[in-house]
């Protein structure tokens, strides 16, 4: 999980560990694929392809391939996604409001 964190402060050198990232993006743990996302999100463009492949690459795990959404989201935002993402993306935020419940941010 701190392998996550590590790599967000290497700013460009963190690609090295991109593909050890993307092997955390089907984490059984929810906090390490959310620090794994963050990394991603950091090394940004250079890690979009791979993780535009694995969306696309039939039998993937369906965890694997919804936190790649998540990352390539996080990396570019809608402008990071081609159409047939933002309608996965729309998907899942209409799945997520039915359960979440907005909390207001928390500044420190």
């Amino acid at each position: 999980m701190n392998a996550g964190v590590l790599v967000q402060h290497l700013g460009a050198d963190g690609i090295a560990y991109a593909d050890l990232l993307l092997e955390l993006l089907d984490d059984q743990d929810e906090e390490v694929r959310q620090r794994a996302v963050w990394a991603l999100g950091s090394l940004g463009e250079p890690v979009a392809a791979a993780l535009r492949r694995i969306r696309r690459t039939p039998g993937t795990d369906r965890l694997r391939r919804m936190t790649a959404l998540t990352a390539l989201a996080e990396i570019g935002g809608r402008d990071a996604l081609d159409a047939r993402n933002r309608a996965a993306l729309q998907r899942l935020v209409a799945v997520k409001q039915l359960t979440e419940i907005p909390e207001p941010t928390r500044f420190r």
